[in-house]
C-alpha cells in the first residue's frame, strides 16, 4: 500500500462524472458480471489511446499496494486497494496479427461496480468498456510472458517519470502491461520493448510504479530512476531465486542509493524509512519463498498476507487496516492510551470496519482508511493458466486459461 500518498477521491466518483460518450465501434464480444465486484469481458481489440481530456485524469492516479513473487512455474500477486466500489475485471484478449492472446486483471479506478453493470446491461457507453484493457494490473500472454506492476514512491526515484527516451513513441507507464502482453515474446523482449518507448506518467499522478515481468526461464524487475540531466533511466535487473519478490520499494538501486534513500535508524519498519512501504510483506514472502513453488503453497502465502489481516495487532487492534508495521501500531496504541476519547473513536471505527469486512456488508458504505486485497492471482507460467480469488474470498477460486 502507498501510505505516503492518499488516492484522490475524485478517482472514485461515479462513472457519470467521467466520459460517457458512446463509441460507435464495439471492441468487446461479451461482458458479464461473474460475482459482485467481479466482471469478465472478452475483447477482439480495444481503444489504445483514450482521450485524457474526457477521461478523468485522476482516475489514472494509481495508488495501490501490492505484492508479487515468482518461484518456478508459479507467479503470484496480491493487488491491494481501498475497500471501495471499484470492481476487478478479468480481461480476455483475443490474439491476431497485431497482438498475442492474453488473460489478466484490469482495475479502472474511476469506474464503480454499479456503473459497469449498467454499461454491460444497457450496451450503452461502449467507450467505457473499450478502454478497460489499458488498465491491466497483471496478466499472462500466449508466449508465457507474465507481468504486473506495483506502486513505489516517486520521491525515492527522483520524482515523477517525465521522459525515458525523448523522441521515441510515448507510452504512459500505467499502460505498459498492456503493451507487454500484446507484444512480448519473452521477459527480456519485454524489457527491450520498453526501452524503445518514451515512458512517462500522467501529470496528475502523485505516484509511480515498478514492473516485474517473467517467462518460463527468466524474471526481471523494471524501475524508473532519475539520472543526471533530468531524464529517467529505465533500470532493468534480472532476478533469481528469492530475489524474485516485489512490493512497494525500489529493488534495483545500488547499495549507495539504498543507503541514501532508505537507511533511517529512527524508522520503525526494518530499518527503512516510511517511503519503503511493504517491507513486512516482502520479508514474509522472502521467509516463506520455498512454499511458493507449488500452487497451494503460493495460495497460502498470498492468503496469509491478505491486506485486511496483515497489519492487525492483537495487542492494539484499534486502527482501521492500514499499511503500518506492528511496531508502529504498538507505538500508536500507546499514544492512544493517553487520549481516551480518541481511543474510543478509533475503536468504534475499527469495530465497524471488521464487521463490514467479515460480513461483506457493502451496503453500509465506504470505510475510510480501510484496505483489502482486491484480488489474489496465481499464474502458472508453464500451463498459461490463472487461479483467481476476488475480494479476499478464498473459498471461491476462479480458474481461467487461454482457450477462449
Amino acid at each position: 500500500m502507498n501510505r505516503f500518498s492518499k488516492i484522490s477521491l475524485i478517482a472514485l466518483l461515479p462513472l457519470s462524472l467521467l466520459s460517457l460518450a458512446s463509441c460507435s465501434k464495439k471492441y468487446y464480444t461479451s461482458a458479464k458480471q461473474v460475482a459482485p465486484f467481479f466482471h469478465e469481458i472478452t475483447y477482439n481489440d480495444y481503444e489504445e489511446d483514450p482521450n485524457f481530456e474526457t477521461l478523468n485524469p485522476e482516475a489514472l492516479d494509481v495508488d495501490f499496494g501490492c505484492t508479487s513473487v515468482r518461484n518456478g512455474d508459479f507467479y503470484g500477486r496480491n493487488y491491494d486497494f481501498y475497500y471501495s466500489n471499484s470492481p476487478s475485471i478479468l480481461v480476455k484478449m483475443r490474439g491476431d496479427k497485431n497482438r498475442f492472446k492474453s488473460i489478466g486483471i484490469a482495475n479502472h479506478l474511476g469506474i464503480e461496480d454499479a456503473d459497469l453493470v449498467n454499461c454491460e446491461e444497457t450496451k450503452n457507453n461502449q467507450h467505457t468498456i473499450n478502454i478497460i484493457p489499458n488498465f491491466m494490473t497483471d496478466g499472462i500472454n500466449e508466449k508465457g510472458v507474465v507481468c504486473n506492476m506495483n506502486i513505489v514512491n516517486y520521491e525515492d526515484g527522483g520524482g515523477l517519470i517525465e521522459h525515458t527516451n525523448p523522441g521515441k513513441p510515448p507510452l504512459l507507464v500505467e499502460f505498459a502491461l498492456r503493451y507487454i502482453l500484446d507484444n512480448a515474446t519473452s521477459a527480456k523482449h519485454a524489457v527491450e520493448l520498453l526501452n524503445e518507448r518514451d515512458i512517462f506518467v500522467n501529470e496528475e499522478s502523485y505516484t509511480t510504479v515498478h514492473i516485474m515481468v517473467a517467462d518460463p526461464n527468466e524474471t526481471y524487475i523494471v524501475e524508473f530512476l532519475k539520472k543526471e540531466g533530468g531524464l529517467f533511466e529505465l533500470r532493468a535487473q534480472k532476478k533469481t531465486d528469492n530475489e524474485q519478490i516485489m512490493t512497494n520499494f525500489y529493488n534495483n538501486m545500488t547499495n549507495d542509493e539504498k543507503l541514501a534513500t532508505y537507511n533511517d535508524p529512527t524508522a520503525y519498519v526494518n530499518g527503512y524509512n516510511n517511503h519503503a512501504s511493504g517491507t513486512e510483506r516482502y520479508e514474509f514472502v522472502e521467509k516463506n519463498y520455498a512454499d511458493c513453488e507449488t500452487l497451494f503453497g503460493m495460495w497460502s502465502v498470498l492468503h496469509d498476507i491478505r491486506f485486511s489481516q496483515m497489519y492487525l495487532n492483537p495487542d492494539y487492534p484499534d486502527y482501521p487496516t492500514e499499511d503500518f508495521s506492528q511496531e508502529e501500531i504498538k507505538k500508536m496504541g500507546e499514544d492512544l492510551k493517553q487520549d481516551p476519547e480518541l481511543l474510543a473513536k478509533y475503536r468504534s471505527v475499527y469495530n465497524l470496519t471488521r464487521f463490514v469486512l467479515d460480513s461483506g456488508r457493502r451496503d453500509l458504505g465506504f470505510i475510510g482508511d480501510t484496505w483489502i486485497t482486491m484480488h489474489s492471482a496465481i499464474y502458472n507460467i508453464k500451463e498459461k493458466t490463472l487461479n483467481l480469488n476476488v475480494q479476499e474470498d478464498y473459498l471461491n477460486t476462479y480458474t481461467y486459461d487461454l482457450n477462449f
